[in-house]
């Protein structure tokens, strides 16, 4: 299982690496006002873009769906009716004055349905272990989004260049996957009944719920918030989500795949494993990309400056929210979609309440309180869902994440910060080769 993880992890590195370097670059010439109309755009639109899919990805990755051709007609039908939804969402920003974003949200409610087949086709790939083929596909489409949008940016210096960017990723995405899968697969052989409606609605639910974590904020915000303190937010966020995104997407996919196939009294102590692993190491990219943050906001310029703050803070939170894929894996291998959603549902209404801090119109006082509100139930979660593992390495984990998250943070208001990034940077380097060992 780790191997899977870590090739797919070392691969997909180079795609988000991509996709990273290009909102740094987006941001050259773009304003974060422009940044502020795509979060605002895409925020209420993915609520919609949760629904993708309607839980079919997850259900076929887990072994209790139906045929790969099954699926996929279910997944164009339900998406070609969220993209209708979507339009109407766009309509509505229109009436109200925001043409911006309402071209925006167009653009992207149209794109769901390329974004449903394009999981499908990824998650097809992870279950047949075709680990290369997903890498390269992932790659050869975010060097394609780059492009699109740095050439769109530079000549329009419009958010146009997110929206058309992002289909040129997902087109290249699923036609590269689609024509390697094997010739069995694609023609939808199999042998699964097809799931009934309630599976597909607990399915549809669960995969909503998992989405709107990452959504509340921005929803909120942009009724809170300025478009250029929403702009900046937005920039901050994505950069720790294109830094987590180098593990937790192959993860939650490969963990959920592997979950379904072990012992149920086994489950708990290798998503303990796994979650005392990745902490380890997403702390150590957190803490090193902290120190080399004072340099990008250089580069980027003045009105960008505020976000290098930013960005650490939330970077803090990035340890424990790593737990997240592994925890809903476990959870949905264990079949109990529901809790799953009763879990995302607390964290959805949490983040939405931090979110109001976007009144106050100060970006660090955003941040601080959605970065403190994951870690917060980040925690509390392990802890519950764990609670049956071994306790000295449960509450090893809990101690090390706790400590480490309110360092990375501390940092931004301490005059020795780069002392205490390094000490964070060393810890966890040094934990991470005594794990590896006992492991071995």
């Amino acid at each position: 299982m780790l191997r899977g993880i870590l090739r797919l992890s070392l691969g997909t590195a180079a795609a988000r690496a991509l996709a990273a370097v290009g909102q740094l670059l987006l941001a050259l010439w773009l304003t974060p006002a422009e940044f502020g109309y795509w979060a605002a755009a895409t925020s209420v639109i993915a609520i919609l873009t949760g629904l993708a899919n309607f839980g079919e990805v997850n259900g076929y990755l887990s072994g209790q769906g139906g045929t790969f051709s099954g699926t996929r007609r279910a997944i164009l039908n339900v998406n070609t009716v969220l993209a209708c939804g979507g339009t109407v969402i766009a309509g509505i920003y229109l009436i109200s004055g925001r043409p911006e974003v309402a071209i925006l949200a167009v653009i992207s409610a149209l794109t769901i349905p390329l974004v449903g087949d394009a999981e499908l086709m990824y998650s097809s790939g992870v279950k047949l272990k075709l680990y290369r083929r997903v890498v390269l596909a992932q790659v050869l489409a975010a060097v394609s989004k780059v492009a699109v949008g740095l050439i769109l940016a530079l000549t329009l210096q419009s958010a146009l260049a997110f929206a058309v960017s992002t289909v040129v990723f997902y087109a290249i995405m699923d036609l590269a996957i689609f024509r390697r899968l094997p010739r069995q697969e694609g023609a939808g052989q199999g042998t699964s009944e097809a799931p009934t409606r309630h599976i597909r609605l607990k399915w549809g639910v669960n995969s909503l719920f998992i989405t709107l974590p990452l959504q509340a904020s921005f929803v909120v915000a942009q009724f809170g918030a300025s478009a250029e303190v929403l702009g900046v937010y937005y920039f901050a966020y994505q950069i720790s989500l294109g830094l987590s995104g180098l593990v937790s997407v192959p993860l939650a996919r490969v963990s959920l795949s592997t979950l379904a196939d072990t012992r149920p009294e086994e489950r708990v102590a290798l998503s303990l494993r796994l979650c005392q692993f990745f902490v380890l190491v997403v702390t150590a990219v957190s803490a090193a990309f902290s120190l080399f943050m004072p340099l990008f906001a250089g580069v980027l310029g003045g009105q960008w400056v505020a976000a290098s703050g930013a960005v650490v803070i939330l970077l803090a939170s990035l340890p424990v929210r790593m737990m997240t894929p592994i925890l809903d894996g476990l959870q949905q291998a264990q079949g109990r979609w529901w809790q799953g959603t009763a879990f995302n549902i607390v964290d959805t209404v949490g983040t939405a309440c931090a979110a109001l801090a976007s009144f106050t119109g100060d970006i660090t006082t955003l941040v601080c309180a959605v970065a403190g509100w994951k870690v917060i139930f980040g925690l509390g979660r392990a802890a519950w869902l764990m609670r049956t593992g071994r306790n000295a390495s449960l509450l090893w984990v809990l101690f090390f994440t706790t400590a480490s998250s309110a360092s990375i943070a501390a940092s931004q208001f301490l005059q020795s910060g780069l002392v205490v990034l390094g000490a964070v940077l060393l810890a966890s380097l040094l934990s991470l080769a005594v794990v590896a060992r006992w492991d071995g």
